[in-house]
C-alpha cells in the first residue's frame, strides 16, 4: 500500500513540476517553424490533380474525403490558410487560436500526399506538438502577444505548470512513437537480432537511394546484431529514460545518435523530429549561465491554467497508443515504422512503365513514389487494383502527341537484387502487369 501511495505521489508530482515560459516558447517557435516551412515546400496541387481511382487513403481518411472534397482549389485555399495562421502561431500573435487553425489546416494540406497508398511518418509528431502549443499558454513568451501584454502594464509570467505540463506530455509522445516499433521487432523474435536481417534491410535502403555509405557496416556481421539489439532496446527504452532527471539526458543524446545513424546508414531521415529535441532543453536556465544578470525570480501573477494542455494531451496519448496496440497506420495519428518484417533475400521490386512499338521500348517515368507504386502492386487481383492500374496508363498518355497506332503501354513489377556488387545488373525476372494499348484497356496480367 506505501509503494502505491508513493508510486501515486512521485506521478503526482512528475505531472505538477513547473518551468519557465521561454522554454515553451522555444518548442512553440521551431514547431511552428517546421509547419510553415512545410507548408511552403509545395507540391500538394499536384497530388490533388491525381485520378481519383488512383487514391488508396490511409484508414480513417475517407470520411474526411466525403466532408472535403479534394480538388486544387480547396487545397490552394487550406494551403494558404495555414501558411498564415502557422506565422502567426510563430510570431505569438493570437497565439492560441492562430497554433489551433494553422494545426487543424495544415492536417488536411499535409496529408494529401498520403491519399495514395504510402504514408510518410516525419510530421505526425508535429501535428500533435502543434494542438498541445494551442491548448496551451505557448505564447507568454518570446512572442507579439507577450511585447503587447509587457506595454499595456502585464507583469512577466513567472515559472508556472502550465508551461512544464504540454513538455513532459510532449516527452510521453515521443517515447510511445519509439515504444511501438521496439515492440513489434522485439516480438519478431530473435532471428530480428541473430539473423541477416538488418544487413538485408540496409541493402534494399542503399539500392533505394543508390548510395553506399563510406563506412559498410555490412560487412561487420557482429556489429550489425549489437546495431539491431541496440535499436531495440533504444526503442523500448526511451520513455522509461525520459520520466527521472537524472537520464533524461541520456535519452536525448540516444535518439540523437539513433537518428543520427538512421540518416547515415539507412538514409532515413527524421530531421523534424531530432529538431523538436529541443523539449529537453532548459532554455532558461541556459540563458541565465550566459547572462548572469538575467533576473532570476518574475513577479508571481496568476498561474496560468493547465487543464486544456491535460485534455488534448491525454487524447493525443491515448489516440498514439491504440494507434500502436492495433497497428494503425494513418494520418495524423499512427504507429511509427515497424520494419519488423525479417528480411531472408536480397532483392527489391518495384514498378516499371515503357512506351513499346516496332522501334523499340522507351522507359517512362512513373507518376508516383516507388513505394505507392509498390502499393498497387500488391492489391489482390480484381476491379480495385484494375482500376488504378488502368488510371495510372491513362495518366502516363495524358497530354502525350507522339502516340502511333501499334503503340503499347507496359507495366512491368521488376524484381531486383539489392547486393551492392549487383547493382548495375539486369533484373532477376519482370512480369507484365498490365499493358494499355491504343487508348483501350487491355485485361490485366494474372500477378506470378
Amino acid at each position: 500500500m506505501l509503494s502505491f501511495e508513493r508510486a501515486r505521489r512521485a506521478c503526482a508530482a512528475w505531472f505538477s513540476a513547473e518551468t519557465h515560459p521561454l522554454n515553451l516558447a522555444v518548442v512553440r517557435i521551431v514547431v511552428f517553424w517546421i509547419l510553415l516551412e512545410r507548408l511552403l515546400s509545395g507540391g500538394f496541387r499536384r497530388f490533388a490533380r491525381l485520378p481519383e481511382d488512383l487514391r488508396i487513403p490511409p484508414p480513417g481518411i475517407d470520411t474526411v474525403l466525403r466532408v472535403i472534397a479534394l480538388n486544387e482549389q480547396t487545397v490552394t485555399a487550406m494551403q494558404v490558410a495555414a501558411v498564415v495562421f502557422a506565422f502567426l502561431a510563430l510570431v505569438g500573435l493570437k497565439t492560441r487560436p492562430a497554433a489551433g487553425l494553422a494545426c487543424v489546416l495544415s492536417s488536411y494540406v499535409l496529408g494529401v500526399p498520403y491519399l495514395f497508398g504510402k504514408v510518410d511518418h516525419t510530421l505526425h509528431h508535429i501535428i500533435w506538438f502543434s494542438a498541445l502549443l494551442a491548448a496551451s499558454p505557448s505564447g507568454d513568451a518570446l512572442s507579439l502577444d507577450a511585447w503587447l501584454a509587457r506595454r499595456r502594464g502585464a507583469p512577466p509570467p513567472a515559472p508556472a505548470r502550465a508551461y512544464a505540463l504540454p513538455i513532459r506530455l510532449m516527452w510521453l509522445l515521443i517515447g510511445v512513437a519509439y515504444f511501438f516499433p521496439g515492440y513489434y521487432k522485439l516480438r519478431a523474435g530473435p532471428r530480428w537480432i541473430t539473423s541477416d536481417n538488418l544487413q538485408l534491410l540496409l541493402y534494399e535502403s542503399w539500392r533505394h537511394h543508390g548510395v553506399l555509405p563510406a563506412l559498410r557496416i555490412d560487412l561487420h556481421p557482429l556489429l550489425c546484431h549489437a546495431a539491431a539489439a541496440g535499436t531495440i532496446l533504444f526503442e523500448l527504452g526511451f520513455i522509461f529514460l525520459v520520466l527521472p532527471r537524472r537520464t533524461r539526458p541520456f535519452a536525448a543524446l540516444g535518439g540523437l545518435l539513433f537518428h543520427a545513424s538512421t540518416a547515415y546508414f539507412m538514409r532515413i531521415y527524421f530531421l523534424e523530429l531530432m529538431l523538436c529535441y529541443v523539449v529537453f532543453v532548459d532554455w532558461h536556465a541556459l540563458a541565465l549561465r550566459l547572462r548572469p544578470t538575467l533576473p532570476r525570480r518574475e513577479p508571481a501573477p496568476a498561474a496560468p491554467d493547465w487543464r486544456a494542455s491535460a485534455v488534448v494531451g491525454s487524447a493525443l496519448l491515448a489516440l498514439s497508443v491504440v494507434c500502436g496496440a492495433w497497428r494503425i497506420d494513418s494520418w495524423p495519428f499512427s504507429v511509427y515504422p515497424c520494419f519488423d518484417v525479417i528480411h531472408t533475400q536480397a532483392t527489391t521490386t518495384k514498378l516499371e512503365a515503357a512506351l513499346e512499338n516496332a522501334a523499340g521500348s522507351t522507359p517512362l517515368r512513373l507518376p508516383l513514389r516507388g513505394a505507392m507504386l509498390r502499393r498497387i502492386a500488391r492489391l489482390p487481383e480484381g476491379e480495385a487494383r484494375d482500376r488504378r492500374l488502368r488510371a495510372l496508363a491513362e495518366l502516363l498518355v495524358r497530354g502525350r502527341d507522339d502516340l502511333r497506332p501499334g503503340d503499347t503501354l507496359r507495366v512491368y513489377v521488376a524484381t531486383y537484387s539489392t547486393l551492392p556488387e549487383e547493382w548495375r545488373q539486369p533484373p532477376l525476372r519482370r512480369h507484365l502487369l498490365f499493358d494499355y494499348a491504343a487508348g483501350r484497356h487491355v485485361e490485366p496480367r494474372a500477378q506470378p
